[in-house]
């Protein structure tokens, strides 16, 4: 199959940027952000992409999961059925970005900022859900990234994982104190 890689590329830039221009609004254009999706699962299919833009997808993944159930939130005037689906959006919005984001470190094993994207992903995660069961996933992140990127191998790097030291030791803290 032939394609124009910049020109995939500069599609799918366009429709994240419809997407999020109405994000300022309200919530961001799911039609743009579904096809922004499908613009990211062909590239990938197709050829290798940057940390960035699975950055992106992992990104668009997220805020699209969190739309479509928002939308059924919306149809319920019950506040704890709207609670119990908050929970649930953002729960199934992180399975689906943590996915993207395996893939992602699959590619990309010594990327820093991937690393640290996914224990940022990880962390807010449980502290909007309050799943502290998942507390040790958070450290599990944490070995492989430091396993792959931690050992002084990346030193134009530094302040990144420097970052995920920072981010982990804060966790363990806040963990501490509940």
């Amino acid at each position: 199959m032939s394609y124009n890689y910049d020109e995939c590329v500069q599609s799918i830039q366009q429709h994240r940027q419809k997407a999020y221009e109405a994000a300022a609004a309200t919530t961001p254009d799911l039609d743009a952000l579904q096809q922004s999706m499908d613009g990211f699962a062909s590239l990938s299919k197709n050829c290798p992409m940057t940390p960035l833009l699975w950055l992106q997808y992992a990104q668009d993944t997220k805020a699209l999961m969190e739309g479509l159930w928002m939308m059924e939130k919306s149809a319920t005037d019950d506040n704890a059925q709207q609670q119990q689906l908050v929970i649930q959006a953002k729960k199934e919005a992180y399975e689906s970005s943590a996915g993207i984001l395996e893939l992602a470190l699959i590619e990309f094993p010594g990327c820093a900022l991937l690393h640290l994207y996914n224990l940022e992903n990880l962390i807010a995660y449980i502290c909007e859900c309050g799943d502290i069961g998942s507390s040790n996933k958070v450290s599990s992140a944490f070995l492989k990234a430091w396993q792959s990127v931690g050992r002084g191998t990346h030193v134009n790097e530094g302040f990144i994982v420097s970052d995920m030291f920072r981010l982990f030791a804060s966790f363990l803290l806040l963990r501490l104190s509940l």
